[in-house]
């Protein structure tokens, strides 16, 4: 549900009850047998356990799914029996400013700037958050929402302001929002 990364690096998954540490790599390297690419170009997923399928919460990355097949019948995305996907009409080289489409989720480069207006941007969507968190004590439902919100985005500027170093940031999301920001 929401993404936390320690000074260390490393990453977990915090859910309502139970806090399980998880790598990026190790996540996706679970799932990755059981996604497969259709005849037709769309992705799925195939015969998997139904422990996995809680565990990783895949009814997220079947969201994504849902997403990317979308791209692919509007003729914006191929996607590529490896897995990887190109997008159709721009060149495939490392573009600092687009997010890159991945069967996992989405990545991008950043250079210095462009990752300290990421940062600002991200602090800006957790102030919103926080407004609705104050709103939402009128309707309880509605405050977790903004709280979860304000801790995620503050969370991830926060983890960009931390490894950039001068030199940008690349920042990894998967299906569950689980993030990696690693400096350049």
């Amino acid at each position: 549900m929401i993404a936390y990364a320690d000074d260390m690096r490393s990453l977990e998954s915090v859910a309502p009850v139970a806090v399980t540490q998880y790598k990026p790599t190790s996540v996706i390297n679970v799932v990755e047998p059981y996604v497969e690419v259709t005849n037709d170009g769309k992705i799925e997923l195939q015969n998997v356990p139904t422990s996995v399928y809680e565990e990783y919460q895949l009814d997220q990355l079947q969201e994504h799914f849902n997403r990317l097949n979308a791209e692919v019948d509007a003729g914006n995305i191929r996607i590529n029996n490896d897995l990887s996907i190109a997008t159709i009409g721009i060149s495939p080289r490392t573009v600092h400013g687009t997010w890159t489409y991945h069967w996992w989720g989405y990545d991008q480069y950043f250079d210095n700037q462009r990752a300290q207006r990421f940062s600002a941007n991200c602090y800006s969507v957790a102030a919103g958050a926080t407004l609705v968190t104050g709103i939402g004590a009128w309707f309880p439902p509605v405050s977790f929402v903004g709280v979860a919100q304000a801790a995620y985005w503050t969370l991830v500027g926060s983890r960009v302001d931390y490894n950039n170093l001068g030199n940008g940031v690349y920042i990894g999301v998967t299906w569950a929002a689980i993030f990696n920001v690693e400096p350049l």
